[in-house]
């Protein structure tokens, strides 16, 4: 995901991103956010309808957090997040179909590499699947925790927009316009709460590392029986 701000930083965002197209249901995002309106203008791109759904779904549920500049990019990473789970899972059922073979039959394990005439391609293109599924979590994961320091920025930033504002106000306001203009755009809740999440998701990839190297390592003890 790649992060710009535009010039007047403490005025407006600007964010673009995009998962990884090596796998179907990849979207993109364009999104403005004007903090002197808290106000998110946001483009998805490319969503088939069940994305969409849950786009609306996040959205009608944000709650405060439906002010916050992070929180397109925050449903970009939890679609992909759904993607990315469903494609573990999908490379873990074959494996675990041919483990078992192995384990519960009398045959060769020749033959079960290579039953009712079939090469061993399919588990070459599984292991291979699974080696580009590491490579792609790892570096969403380095993407959520570049996120998790921008929420931090996010927050100095708003922060020193709200006092500057309270300190001069706007031409022609009385006293009471001006403190309902200092209202502070995002509570340290909100910012607490995507961290948290984003924190979340960073460990749910860490055990669909951990499933993946499971089916790497178990293939390779695979081969080698049959080399």
């Amino acid at each position: 995901m790649s992060i710009q701000d535009h010039k007047e930083a403490a005025i407006r965002k600007v964010y673009t991103a995009r998962t990884s197209s090596a796998w179907p249901d990849d979207i993109a995002l364009s999104s403005t956010y004007l903090s002197y309106r808290k106000l998110n203008l946001s483009v998805f791109y490319g969503c088939n309808e069940e994305q969409s759904r849950d786009i609306e779904r996040r959205l009608s549920g944000a709650g405060d957090a439906i002010c916050h500049p992070m929180l397109p990019p925050g449903i970009l990473i939890e679609l992909d997040r759904t993607r990315l789970v469903e494609r573990v899972e999908s490379a873990i059922d074959p494996f675990v179909s041919s483990i078992e073979a192995l384990c519960c039959t009398s045959r060769d394990p020749e033959s079960i590499l290579n039953r009712d005439g079939e090469n061993t391609d399919e588990l070459l293109c599984l292991y291979n699947d699974t080696n580009e599924l590491v490579k792609g979590i790892r570096k969403v994961k380095r993407q959520i925790s570049d996120m998790c320091k921008h929420t931090h920025e996010l927050e100095t930033t708003l922060a020193v927009t709200k006092r500057t504002r309270k300190l001069h106000g706007r031409p022609g306001l009385g006293k009471k316009d001006r403190v309902q203009r200092t209202v502070p755009f995002i509570t340290l809740n909100t910012d607490t709460l995507i961290r948290e999440r984003l924190s979340e998701i960073e460990a749910e990839y860490d055990e669909k590392l951990d499933e993946c190297h499971m089916v790497l390592n178990g293939l390779n003890f695979t081969t080698q029986m049959v080399s």
